[in-house]
């Protein structure tokens, strides 16, 4: 893949693929049930969110690379971060 991104003039960015087939894109929950296998679905429990499981993962790969673009050279999804995230949002 490498060679033929330089050839259009692109590169290509190597980013920690963890969770990015669970977590929702639009709410940022990581919930590994919300994956449907056999029917290659996505539903997040938490806002609704409904699409093709590999599509989930797609956007969440876009995302790491908007992340890394942005300046952060080791972007990822981390489950316990977010857990973290979530509890101190609430209070």
């Amino acid at each position: 893949m490498t060679y033929k991104a330089q050839q259009y003039g692109c590169i290509v960015i190597k980013v920690d693929a963890h969770y990015t087939s669970q977590r929702c894109p639009q709410c940022g929950t990581i919930d590994k049930r919300a994956r449907n296998h056999q029917h290659h679905e996505y539903h997040c429990q938490q806002c609704d969110c409904r699409t093709n499981d590999d599509r989930v993962a797609a956007m969440n790969l876009a995302e790491l690379g908007r992340r890394y673009l942005a300046g952060d050279k080791e972007p990822s999804f981390d489950s316990k971060k977010q857990k973290k995230t979530k509890r101190s949002g609430m209070a």
